[in-house]
């Protein structure tokens, strides 16, 4: 037979699986059910804000390497539990979520990337370890996502990016360019070689150069104020020479 009892707020008999426990009663349970007492501490949490986060606050501080443990052993043991969620909160949230955690970035900009700098120098060991680790166990897909990127617009270009930016560390020059301005220095010359004005993205099916105004060999920066973007015909032909000379065997000075 199913034991009752009755609550002592609401005054209805209930099943006393819709009672709490509490050991320091005579029948180990709550005087109010579930219900009731939950509507009872909200009450007084309203009432009682300041109190509560005082309570709150102090156990925290007492009882942190507790807490601390408790949710590691949690997080362990839910572990897919934990992830499920938070794919459906993503899939759900998407764009709120980019959207706050781009504000954030923003405004915390400088901090962010002081600590990852920080972290990093303290880590190099245990970061190469774990980026060697992922390889390892990701080396196919890894290989087929770059081979994949590598076909894209962006990728190319990121490629190309890569290129210059070790080429100028090689020589120990200043300045490092970045994939967005070589977006922004194709829209400036409206898609076209600086010299012989040929469609950059139609020649030799679809390449193009990056090319530095005064070559690095020469003392020319890699800053982007020293880059154009040239036809591979035409680079080749410039080489190393400073944008002076060449112009001149071009035919462009008189």
């Amino acid at each position: 037979m199913t034991q009752t009892k009755i609550c002592s707020k609401c005054n209805i008999k209930k099943s006393i699986s819709e009672f709490g426990k509490r050991s320091s009663t005579k029948d180990g349970l709550y005087s109010n059910c579930k219900k009731c007492k939950s509507a009872t501490d909200k009450n007084y949490r309203k009432e009682n804000k300041e109190l509560v986060a005082s309570r709150k606050k102090a156990y925290a501080e007492k009882n942190k390497d507790l807490i601390s443990e408790k949710q590691r052993a949690y997080r362990e043991a839910n572990k897919e539990l934990l992830c499920q969620k938070d794919r459906e909160k993503y899939a759900k949230n998407r764009e709120i979520i980019r959207k706050k955690a781009k504000e954030l970035y923003i405004i915390n900009r400088d901090t962010i990337l002081k600590k990852q700098k920080e972290y990093t120098q303290l880590n190099k060991e245990k970061i190469a370890k774990t980026k060697r680790k992922h390889y390892l166990k990701n080396k196919d897909l890894i290989a087929a996502r770059a081979k994949s990127y590598s076909k894209t617009e962006s990728g190319k270009i990121a490629i190309l990016v890569s290129s210059q930016n070790r080429r100028a560390r090689v020589r120990s020059a200043n300045g490092k360019i970045e994939a967005s301005q070589i977006k922004e220095l194709m829209s400036k010359q409206k898609g076209k070689c600086v010299y012989c004005k040929v469609k950059l993205l139609e020649s030799s099916r679809g390449s193009y150069h990056i090319d530095h105004i005064y070559p690095l060999s020469k003392g020319g920066t890699n800053d982007i104020a020293n880059i154009q973007l040239l036809c591979p015909n035409c680079n080749r032909r410039k080489h190393n020479k400073a944008p002076e000379e060449f112009a001149e065997n071009f035919g462009m000075l008189i």
